[in-house]
């Protein structure tokens, strides 16, 4: 589920939240590559897409994709349901790799996983791990 608040509003989440549960909701993005860009016009497949704010449209006002960051779904699903951080790992991580048959070495922190973990704190990204290694951390460049 895209959750920005235009691809899903507030109250089809909170509905989706409570008839599918944490167990088999999928938390995505689906973002095109205008991701983290100012504000203007960009290309995707040969159309013009503007991005103003979080909304990405075509030339006609329609909704060309998403410009959503993890950490955003992560803040709205939190905000438009009660799902917890234990929920929210499992649509951000544990769902997906079941999905993709990869639940052996991925989307779990435990002994045998793949060490690739997001952390985050009062809801804004902190620090990602990638096997292991410390890839992103907060206010470093």
């Amino acid at each position: 589920m895209i959750v920005d608040g235009m691809h899903s509003k507030a109250g089809a989440v909170r509905s989706a939240f409570q008839a599918i549960g944490s167990d088999r909701l999928l938390l995505i993005t689906d973002s095109m590559r205008a991701k983290g860009m100012p504000d203007g016009d960009y290309d995707l497949g040969g159309q013009t897409v503007r991005v103003h704010g979080e909304k990405a449209t075509l030339e006609d006002g329609t909704l060309a994709g998403s410009v959503l960051r993890m950490n955003d779904a992560v803040r709205l699903m939190r905000t438009f349901t009660d799902a917890s951080w234990e929920d929210v790992a499992k649509m951000t991580s544990w769902n997906q790799a079941k999905a993709l048959n990869i639940s052996d070495r991925k989307g779990n922190v435990a002994a045998g996983f793949d060490a690739d973990v997001v952390l985050f704190g009062q809801d804004v990204l902190q620090e990602t791990w990638c096997a292991g290694q410390l890839r992103f951390e907060e206010g470093s460049k």
